[in-house]
């Protein structure tokens, strides 16, 4: 599976084959960013910075290709990662079932929020009001149960929400207005458009 995401509307990140080097696209040219240490299985850009995650369950992150904080977690292998630079925030979902919301400014976990046996899948940052969705899968009586919940930057439970299927893929953007919405489609070929807030 690659490994890669969208920085900006004209450049995006992806790992190398050997799982150690992050690239930038951009205008068909491709150039290195930066190597790191151990094996990457996560990676999440915006402008200027990089998160990566790896096999040990330390979140790097990298500011200008430059090497500005690692973050280790003592905890169970991260499954998802998002980064904001507005709001000076990195979020990493674990296997175990957390939440972790660190801080771009000193590079330290400053909230954890136990997501009570659900694993965290997918994560999203809004661009303007810093909403965090999660898409969380829950293995209940036999049958997986596939939800959206909703927090706040500093990781404040705002609205959960159950879905029919699993998340396939999702972006946000905001209206001239401030308003944040979500677009997402389902393993179902299903699309949806929705404002964050009210899910």
């Amino acid at each position: 599976k690659a490994i890669c995401c969208f920085n900006g509307i004209d450049s995006f990140d992806f790992v190398s084959e050997n799982l150690h080097e992050v690239y930038r696209v951009c205008k068909n040219k491709k150039k290195l960013q930066f190597k790191h240490r151990s094996e990457i299985t996560n990676l999440a850009s915006e402008k200027n910075w990089t998160a990566v995650a790896d096999r040990d369950s330390i979140v790097s992150l990298y500011l200008d290709k430059k090497l500005k904080f690692t973050i280790p977690l003592f905890s169970s292998s991260i499954k998802c990662l998002a980064i904001n630079s507005t709001y000076h925030t990195v979020i990493c979902g674990t296997r175990d079932g957390f939440l972790l919301f660190g801080s771009l400014n000193s590079g330290i976990v400053r909230r954890t929020v136990n997501l009570c046996n659900m694993r965290p899948m997918q994560l999203l940052i809004t661009p303007s009001w810093g909403f965090v969705a999660v898409y969380v899968s829950e293995l209940c009586k036999g049958e997986l149960i596939h939800a959206i919940k909703l927090f706040t930057v500093n990781g404040d439970f705002i609205n959960s929400k159950i879905i029919n299927h699993p998340v396939y893929s999702w972006t946000a953007f905001s209206t001239v207005h401030g308003f944040d919405y979500i677009i997402m489609t389902d393993t179902n070929n299903d699309c949806f458009l929705f404002e964050a807030f009210y899910l």
